[in-house]
């Protein structure tokens, strides 16, 4: 059965981080395998389960499905990011933000970025303030809405959109986080 294969397959990505060094390992390794030889909505499963398990083993299977064709597995792989570390993960995300042609995709890889806590995350973050997509700044003032309470210099970056954006939405974003 599907159904009984997806939520096995979902369940041992969840195990990886309790299964010790060796289990996880192995784990890891049989998700590579089973991505290679999957596609269509499976694909979508196995980066589920690599989501879950978090490994960085399967860092760079994950981080090549940002570069698909397909929305559904970019979107896959953009979950699938959640438990990684690592600069690799931190540009890679920055990449989605900058150039994905979908920008349900790019607020979410924003979203993502914003939940880390390397400077490299913050940065891109910030960047996206500059985006030519209103609902990506939106995005963005509202990923900082936190961070502009502790960093005057933020603040003064939002006010400034507040009061000048060309998107109503944008400045209305802004004007909430005062």
């Amino acid at each position: 059965d599907g159904d009984l294969a997806e939520a096995a397959q979902l369940s041992l990505g969840s195990l990886a981080p309790r299964a010790g060094a060796q289990g996880a390992a192995e784990i890891a390794g049989f998700l590579e395998q089973r991505l290679a030889g999957a596609d269509g909505e499976e694909r979508l499963e196995v980066l589920a389960a690599m989501g879950n398990a978090g490994r960085p083993e399967n860092a760079a299977s994950i981080l090549a499905s940002l570069a698909s064709d397909d929305a559904a597995e970019r979107r896959a792989a953009l979950s699938a990011t959640r438990h990684l570390a690592g600069n690799e993960v931190d540009e890679a995300l920055a990449l989605v933000v900058e150039t994905d042609d979908s920008i349900e995709l790019r607020t979410r890889a924003l979203e993502l970025l914003a939940r880390r806590t390397t400077s490299g995350a913050a940065s891109a973050v910030e960047g996206a303030l500059e985006s030519h997509e209103s609902a990506v700044r939106k995005a963005a003032v509202l990923a900082l809405s936190s961070a502009a309470r502790r960093d005057e210099s933020l603040a003064d970056r939002l006010r400034a959109l507040a009061a000048s954006d060309p998107s109503e939405e944008v400045r209305s974003a802004a004007r909430s986080v005062h």
